[in-house]
């Protein structure tokens, strides 16, 4: 699964979530969260369920709190109604690894029940300072947890932070983030949304912040954003010139150690450039086989 760009679609209104299945994001996030209001969020849940029977794309939800009325039985619902269009839960809020087990505990009762043979994967989103600060904790919860996902909208509100665009103020959570997430094992994780959506010079910048931070992918908000997420988190025509000049090298002349263009190559160079290609052809469809999670 191609996971570059994630689209929000608010749970409530069926038009946009029907539009949504023409866009190319890599991955469409169904909201029951933030974007409904309190008294449409029984309605908004029975549209997502009715958009998952006949949707063709890659479908995350962003079900409400486990700690409201409306968490549990966005779950039960769900998967009682289960649809293989849904891939996984996006769980808001997360800042301890037991609620991570909450959910795991939920899943795995239904998956059974309902007789589902699939394993829904769990995307803890990161929105406060206990978030951060346990996030290697969350992110090694739950082998269903195979990436973060950073929401800094709220993680401003929880630290009293005053957004800039040059970002500065996020460095701090957006390092813990992926480093918690490579010490756990896990994929690269998601930045958050850029909520300006027609500044496009604003989001070059908080894109090649994230990617340069070692993110693999960003939520997005609105469609104008899906093509530059994609074209930015992947690799470019240099990096994979470069990289497959560098597997030539080695193919040919078996070392493990060279010179190439006035740079020493050694092994973790040589797995990068691996790395960029396999990307590369599955953006591309070069190898139908190849999934994202093997990278």
């Amino acid at each position: 699964m191609l996971a570059r760009s994630w689209l929000f679609v608010p749970g409530n209104r069926m038009k946009v979530i029907e539009k949504a299945e023409l866009l190319d994001a890599d991955v469409i996030i169904y909201d029951l969260e933030d974007a409904v209001l309190l008294q449409d969020k029984i309605q908004a849940r029975e549209m997502v369920i009715e958009a998952l029977q006949s949707s063709k794309k890659n479908i995350f939800v962003r079900m409400n709190s486990l700690s409201d009325m409306f968490g549990h039985e966005d779950v039960l619902s769900l998967l009682s109604n289960y649809n293989k269009s849904l891939k996984g839960l996006i769980l808001p809020k997360v800042s301890s690894a037991q609620q991570i087990k909450s959910l795991e505990t939920m899943l795995i009762t239904y998956e059974k029940k309902y007789n589902i043979h699939y394993e829904l994967e769990i995307v803890p989103l990161i929105e406060s300072a206990a978030g951060v600060h346990f996030c290697f904790d969350i992110a090694s919860a739950s082998p269903r947890v195979k990436r973060l996902a950073f929401g800094a909208v709220d993680y401003c509100l929880d630290v009293n932070i005053t957004p800039t665009k040059c970002g500065n103020e996020l460095l701090y959570a957006r390092s813990q983030i992926v480093n918690a997430s490579r010490a756990a094992e896990k994929l690269q994780p998601i930045d958050t949304v850029y909520i300006h959506f027609n500044d496009y010079e604003g989001l070059d910048i908080e894109i090649n912040t994230a990617k340069g931070l070692g993110f693999g992918g960003k939520l997005v908000i609105h469609p104008n954003q899906i093509d530059e997420v994609n074209k930015k988190f992947a690799p470019t025509e240099e990096e994979v010139l470069d990289a497959k000049e560098i597997l030539e090298t080695v193919e040919q002349d078996g070392a493990a150690v060279f010179q190439l263009n006035g740079r020493m190559i050694d092994e973790p160079i040589i797995k990068k450039a691996r790395i960029t290609l396999e990307k590369y052809r599955l953006i591309k469809g070069e190898n139908p086989n190849l999934t994202w999670e093997k990278l």
